[in-house]
């Protein structure tokens, strides 16, 4: 009978052991080291301006180092950069988790911020309803709530800013009074927060009905922000947006007597204070009130081209008023102004293509560098083209800068007409096709300019016929615009 040869099997067991140590110890180094190499991959590719190619390097590495929060946190952030909601959402709700474990309270409000964000952008309104829950801190009247004077400056400007997210999501929903709270709340923690005020304006003319509450908050926000160029430009564009240009609309009418009332009881005091008893208020003296507020934020920032935009929307509701001197001064301003917006979008579009073709010029020095180290000619690349912008991305940057300003270009247009001008309305329109060329309300207004071409006025007329063949060969040196040219 055999014997077992325990010392065999002893050195057998030892020798198994062994070998899977070992490999254990080579698999952790190797995954120790292929940890290492892919962090300094994602390391490395941090300057790179290839986001594509950061995600991907950051998505292995996060595969292996699951616990690694500032990654995850970088991954979503460039995921949410890219449009990819759903995927930032997962990456940043991991990296969430590890840092509330940490302890690491900044990076769990930083994320539950742009968590925040991800879920008012996809639509999903209970989760940014939840993540808001979890970041605003209550107030008195609230439950477990907190003194104002109780909250720093720095935390009540963040608390200001999640009370405004609140309250859109509360629009969303169609809450109207809630949403009017939340922007109370959020006026009370941040008095320059202008955005809050206008919010609060809309939503209590709008959809609460509440007119005199809706001028009161206006009022206010002037009062907190005198000197601050948003606060005078939101008041004088609520007026001309909800009272002057819907004053034939019979919802208007309500709010449209609360700025009567206002006015009136500052011509009444007006009057008091010269020993007079005030006028009924005109058409043109309601337009001041708003008139005022764009001349108010002109003042703070000449060149602002929203707040130019007011000011020549003003002007050019003057066009009508029985008073012809008044009429005819306020139509020059409109077209002065619109002469300014037109103006700053051609400084604007000098800076962008500068600007872009200076990219294009840093990255063919680039490759060049890149093709003389590896011995290779640049000879076959034709140099101009690739660092200047083609006809087609010239037009496309020119649409894109002058389109916000279609209106300065028709309201000059129609200013030339009212001073008789034909000629020079044919020009502010098809400078503003040139640069916008197919936009409805300037090719609309250039044909009704067509159609009434002056009469009994020759040069006038060779003028105008003039501008439009300008264009129209303009037009036809671009296949798409055929069809435009051909109408013209």
């Amino acid at each position: 009978m055999r014997r077992v040869n325990f010392k065999f099997l002893a050195a057998l067991v030892l020798c198994l052991l062994l070998i899977a140590g070992g490999v254990h110890a080579l698999h952790v180094y190797q995954y120790a080291n292929h940890t290492v190499a892919l962090k300094k991959l994602v390391d490395d590719s941090k300057s790179s301006s290839n986001t594509t190619l950061r995600i991907e390097n950051l998505r292995r590495y996060v595969a292996i180092a699951r616990d690694d929060a500032e990654s995850l946190a970088e991954l979503g952030d460039l995921l949410v950069e890219s449009n990819r909601l759903r995927e930032a959402q997962l990456s940043l709700s991991t990296a969430l988790n590890l840092f509330e474990a940490q302890g690491q309270t900044d990076k769990v409000v930083e994320i539950r911020r742009t968590l925040t964000d991800i879920a008012i952008r996809s639509g999903k309104l209970g989760d940014a309803e939840f993540q808001l829950d979890n970041l605003i801190v209550p107030l008195d009247g609230e439950s477990d709530g907190v003194a104002l004077a109780d909250i720093d400056g720095k935390e009540r400007l963040a608390q200001a800013e999640y009370r405004e997210l609140l309250a859109r999501v509360r629009i969303a929903q169609f809450r109207w009074a809630d949403a009017n709270v939340e922007l109370g709340h959020a006026i009370d923690l941040d008095a320059s927060r202008c955005d809050s005020y206008a919010l609060r304006a809309d939503v209590q003319a709008d959809k609460l009905e509440q007119y005199p509450a809706a001028v009161a908050t206006l009022a206010t926000m002037v009062e907190q922000n005198p000197a601050v160029t948003r606060a005078h430009f939101i008041r004088g564009a609520f007026r001309v947006r909800k009272i002057l240009l819907g004053k034939r609309d019979a919802e208007a009418a309500p709010l449209l007597a609360v700025l009567q009332a206002e006015a009136a009881q500052n011509a009444s005091s007006e009057a008091a204070a010269a020993g007079t008893v005030p006028e009924p208020l005109s058409t043109s003296q309601l337009l001041g009130l708003a008139t005022v507020d764009a001349q108010r934020a002109l003042e703070l920032a000449p060149d602002d081209q929203d707040v130019l935009l007011l000011a020549m929307q003003c002007a050019h509701l003057y066009r009508d008023a029985p008073d012809r001197a008044v009429a005819e001064a306020q139509m020059a301003a409109a077209g002065e102004y619109a002469r300014r917006i037109i103006d700053n979008c051609e400084v604007r579009f000098a800076a962008e293509q500068a600007n872009a073709e200076a990219q294009l010029r840093s990255r063919w020095e680039a490759e060049v560098e890149k093709r003389n180290a590896l011995g290779e000619t640049v000879a076959d690349v034709d140099e101009a083209a690739a660092t200047s912008l083609s006809a087609a991305e010239l037009q496309k940057l020119r649409a894109m800068v002058f389109l916000p300003a279609v209106s300065a270009f028709n309201i000059a247009a129609d200013v030339a007409m009212f001073q008789n001008k034909p000629a020079e309305a044919m020009h502010a329109l098809t400078e503003g096709l040139e640069n916008v060329e197919f936009d409805e309300s300037l090719l609309l207004n250039l044909a009704s300019l067509r159609i009434t071409r002056p009469k009994g006025d020759a040069a006038a007329a060779g003028q105008q016929d003039e501008e439009l063949s300008r264009l129209i060969l303009q037009l036809q040196r671009r296949p798409e615009s055929a069809p435009l040219a051909a109408f013209l």
